[in-house]
């Protein structure tokens, strides 16, 4: 893949656009950065433009994920079941896997989770793997 070399302001205007905080309009980042409205519309049509955003947006995000994942937790061990699935699925200690038994004719959903919570917590405190098993 060839890499474009962005100017100072388009890489300005890429980082003003990926940024979830900034709420300007697209006249208001045209006079941010000094530059004409119709040069910011040629620049979004630009190949690679919607790349170099996103992929900026991306790493936006990434620095918020320590403060989400903290809020997953405090809710998973406040309780919340669908918070607890998602912390062990983010984690890669819950396996979700469906077996068909066909001499019944069933579906069997097998969850296996791998957890070893310390401390007070609403997950469960036994450690080594745990497999439940439900028929759909």
């Amino acid at each position: 893949m060839t890499q474009i070399e962005w100017s100072p302001k388009q890489l300005n205007l890429i980082d003003l656009k990926a940024n979830p905080q900034n709420d300007q309009t697209n006249e208001e980042l045209a006079k941010t950065l000094h530059i004409g409205n119709r040069t910011i519309y040629r620049w979004f049509d630009i190949p690679g433009f919607w790349d170099a955003v996103y992929e900026r947006a991306m790493s936006y995000l990434e620095g918020e994920l320590p403060k989400v994942l903290s809020s997953l937790a405090k809710e998973a061990n406040a309780g919340n079941v669908n918070a607890i699935k998602l912390l062990l699925q983010h984690t890669g200690k819950l396996i979700e896997k469906v077996e068909v038994d066909h001499r019944l004719g069933v579906q069997v959903l097998v969850v296996t989770a791998e957890f070893d919570v310390t401390g007070k917590s609403a997950l469960p405190k036994e450690s080594g793997p745990k497999e439940l098993k439900s028929v759909v």
